[in-house]
């Protein structure tokens, strides 16, 4: 049977099973090139990604080397939480960069969550059926449970947090209800966002927008507003905060947080650079209940938040939807090397 031209497969692979293994030595075997699509490439370690790309793609080409296939490449995908338009622009780009000719071809097999697989009406689609019942999920929760060591303690430390959690408001007698309140800000100042590092669970060493839970008698803006203060130490006024708002938008999609959903109003500020051209002086409060909640503040140029760095949970996501910056297609930034075989 003649093979087919070019074929691309797409996964987070996280971690990489026999599964994905089959998935993919069938779809080599039936065309000339293959291209590996490996998501979630932008994203921080969570419980649902407790792999880097470099990491799952060192697992791929181990696995590549060791069937002796030729003429694969596999390519790292950013993951946009609130725009799928966004993704599918960096995948349809890709193909169309690197296909010799209209006989492309898109192998994988449809199940929960792999809805994307319909996204893509202008290509050759083969469904390969699921010849091992073996879960990614299933696999990491096991991990969790009783192999804690095959995983980043950061992310143990989250799948602890979230158990406790989990525990502690199982007594809660409308649980399809609960939610938590919180807010975020955004503060710029001449191309550059204020973020702190999280000192502990969740999202241990991740960049994150200065935020955190409302309290009783406290809006969500005020929310906001008393923790960007309590966390970054600010050296501003207030009232030279409030009036420097330039915009607030919810966010409360259910896959948000890990844990039980947090719904966040974000607050865009946008203020102006000191008399003396230099940024305002933020140097945090790293002391407080339990070691302190933050171990570093630092102003980071939107353009590294959005291609260098770890963010936390969708922070990196809010922020370019707020500000209306994208980052670079992960196949096009340095950060991400591009290796063939």
């Amino acid at each position: 049977m003649q093979k087919l031209e070019d074929g691309y497969v797409f996964g987070r692979f996280n971690p990489l099973h026999r599964g994905h293994r089959d998935l993919i030595r069938r779809s080599h075997a039936k065309c000339n090139r293959l291209f590996i699509l490996v998501g979630s490439a932008n994203s921080a370690r969570t419980i649902k990604n407790p792999f880097t790309y470099r990491e799952r793609r060192a697992e791929i080409l181990r696995f590549i080397e060791h069937e002796d296939l030729k003429n694969v490449t596999v390519v790292p995908l950013n993951d946009y939480k609130y725009s799928d338009a966004q993704w599918l622009n960096d995948v349809n780009s890709f193909i169309e960069s690197t296909s010799r000719g209209n006989n492309i071809t898109i192998f994988g097999y449809k199940k929960e969550g792999n809805h994307y697989l319909d996204w893509f009406p202008q290509y050759n689609y083969v469904e390969m059926d699921a010849v091992h019942d073996i879960s990614a999920t299933e696999i990491r929760e096991n991990w969790f449970k009783t192999r804690p060591g095959m995983v980043a303690p950061e992310v143990i430390e989250d799948w602890n947090y979230f158990q406790k959690e989990k525990v502690t408001f199982a007594p809660y007698p409308y649980p399809e209800t609960l939610g938590f309140m919180c807010g975020d800000v955004i503060l710029e100042c001449s191309g550059h966002i204020l973020l702190i590092k999280r000192a502990r669970a969740p999202g241990r060493n991740t960049w994150a927008l200065p935020g955190g839970f409302k309290n009783t008698y406290e809006t969500l803006l005020d929310a906001a507003i008393r923790e960007l203060i309590e966390e970054t130490n600010i050296r501003i006024p207030e009232k030279v905060l409030r009036g420097s708002i330039v915009s607030t938008q919810l966010f409360d999609s259910p896959s948000r947080s890990l844990g039980i959903p947090r719904v966040s109003l974000a607050a865009h500020i946008k203020i102006s650079l000191e008399k003396d051209g230099s940024l305002p002086r933020a140097n945090g409060k790293f002391q407080g209940d339990g070691g302190g909640e933050v171990v570093d503040v630092q102003w980071i140029p939107m353009t590294d938040i959005m291609n260098d760095i770890d963010c936390f949970d969708d922070h990196k996501d809010i922020i370019s939807r707020m500000c209306g910056i994208m980052p670079v297609p992960a196949y096009l930034n340095p950060r991400f090397v591009e290796l063939k075989i």
